[in-house]
């Protein structure tokens, strides 16, 4: 009996479940830096939020650093200016009432009018240096919720530590446990209003592990870098320019590209995949806005992680990295500004 016909019909399906192997692991990879891209982009946004670090505004303008320890800081010496107004980083309205031992509250509120309560800061009395009231360094150990907004279900503590009366210099420690049982730790310098600071994450799949730790850098650009390394030692950088929005730079274990996405203050995520395959992601709700093919996608330019130069803007330092981003750039206006009516601002 000839056994070619048998043969050939293995050899067929050998190679048909290979190629299913190949989709699916394609797949998994896609998904994996999906979920990467929003979880880092969400995570970091609301410890930056609670930090006052300002990922809600430009930072070409205005003082640097945090600007929740400068308005604690500003409480602590009485000032009517520091009590009620708006908060940068969560978007939502405080009134604050500092007590004459220095301990306080901020209230959250979603409306102006303060009508309706959104969460707080709680914090017992200041730990003055040698026990002497105004004798700095001071430190402030607070506890927070938040049950509105953006961040909403945010909860933990932050301690600020001044060194100074106008908060310019200190230490910043944050936990957070998000609405999705995500929890972060982040410790961050001040110095001169220029921040640096590590942050570690642990998610709800990998709860003995941290599954990434992050290391944040303000370059002399006024930019701030953010370097990632996970679990499986794969990176991410994420660069935060000056108008506030943020590239995001998903690498293989291997420094290749997996994915880029770039998000704005408001949280909007354009993350695009190999192959030209793109996604608009909502990364604090986690909803897909919108989706498709870039039919023009002509890849990375063999573009990996040591053509960076990460001690500043890469859009200025390398030529092909350059060319990269703007073609990405190009391909993320035409999918996200023109469809500026179905995305949240």
């Amino acid at each position: 009996m000839d056994s070619r016909p048998l043969r050939f019909f293995l050899i067929v399906i050998c190679l048909t479940l290979l190629a299913g192997c190949g989709s699916a692991s394609k797949q998994s990879s896609r998904s994996q830096a999906r979920s990467r891209a929003a979880a880092s982009a969400r995570l970091t946004r609301a410890t930056f939020a609670i930090a006052g670090l300002g990922m809600r505004v430009t930072r070409s303008t205005g003082p640097r650093g945090s600007a929740r320890l400068r308005a604690i800081s500003s409480a602590l010496k009485r000032s009517r200016s520091a009590l009620e107004g708006q908060d940068r980083e969560t978007g939502l309205y405080y009134a604050m009432t500092v007590n004459p031992d220095g301990s306080g509250r901020q209230d959250l509120f979603t409306d102006v009018g303060h009508a309706t309560p959104a969460g707080s800061f709680n914090w017992p009395a200041p730990t003055w240096n040698a026990g002497q009231v105004d004798n700095y360094p001071a430190t402030m150990r607070m506890s927070y919720s938040i049950a509105a907004g953006e961040h909403s279900g945010l909860h933990g503590t932050a301690d600020f530590t001044a060194l100074d009366p106008e908060g310019a210099n200190g230490a910043i420690r944050v936990t957070l446990t998000d609405s999705q049982n995500e929890y972060v730790e982040g410790d961050f310098t001040v110095e001169n209003g220029m921040v640096s600071g590590i942050q570690r994450a642990r998610l709800p799949d990998y709860p003995q592990d941290w599954y990434w730790r992050e290391v944040d850098e303000t370059r002399p650009d006024a930019t701030m870098l953010c370097t990632i390394t996970f679990l499986d030692g794969s990176k991410e950088a994420m660069e935060m320019n000056a108008d506030g929005n943020t590239i995001q730079t998903i690498f293989d274990t291997d420094g290749s590209i997996d994915a880029m996405g770039e998000f704005d203050m408001n949280g909007m995520d354009y993350i695009e995949f190999d192959q030209g395959d793109w996604q608009v992601t909502d990364v604090d709700s986690g909803e897909n806005v919108d989706s498709g093919h870039n039919d023009d996608w002509s890849g990375w330019d063999n573009v990996n992680w040591g053509d960076f130069d990460w001690s500043s803007n890469n859009d200025e330092s390398s030529s092909r990295v350059a060319v990269m981003r703007s073609k990405f750039r190009t391909r993320r206006d035409m999918h996200v500004k023109s469809r500026a009516g179905t995305i949240r601002h």
